[in-house]
């Protein structure tokens, strides 16, 4: 579809690469203040997101746009389902049919894009988790515990 549109050209492949980047950082910086509650700390991870090297594979490389696409839809889903609020014993709603599209297509992207998964059955078990307080929702460690998870999904949409 892109050759269709603008031939063999690099520089639209790469405009394309860099826009589906700076729209990963945003979602970033929106997950981010969602699960820190802090504007700062929130930049602070959107900045090491969008600048640390490791990202400049899948930016400059046109063959990194599936890692971009992959990245882009799992953050969405990642934002949308903690929007939708199901895993805070909220009834399902559009934002949560939303996010598992964005998983779907996450998945049609990539197949790393599988670990939303993972991510969702976790996340949902540590904001349920009635045997600990530590862990309910908007508590400290509940935050740190999805900031784990992010990591690692990085590093798994990296290193594999």
């Amino acid at each position: 579809m892109h050759y269709a549109l603008h031939g063999a050209a690099p520089f639209f492949y790469h405009l394309v690469n860099v826009i589906f980047h700076a729209a990963n950082v945003l979602l970033v910086y929106a997950l981010a203040s969602r699960l820190l509650g802090s504007t700062f700390a929130a930049v602070g991870a959107a900045l090491i997101f969008g600048l640390h090297p490791v990202q400049t594979e899948a930016v400059n490389g046109i063959v990194g746009r599936a890692e971009l696409m992959s990245a882009f839809w799992v953050l969405l889903a990642w934002v949308l389902y903690i929007r939708s609020g199901v895993g805070r014993g909220e009834r399902l709603n559009r934002f949560y049919s939303l996010s598992l599209t964005a998983a779907f297509l996450g998945m049609l992207s990539k197949e790393n894009a599988a670990c939303t998964v993972g991510w969702r059955v976790s996340s949902s078990a540590a904001s349920s988790c009635s045997c600990c307080d530590a862990v309910a929702t908007g508590s400290p460690m509940n935050s740190i515990i999805h900031v784990l998870l992010m990591v690692g999904l990085a590093a798994r949409n990296r290193l594999w």
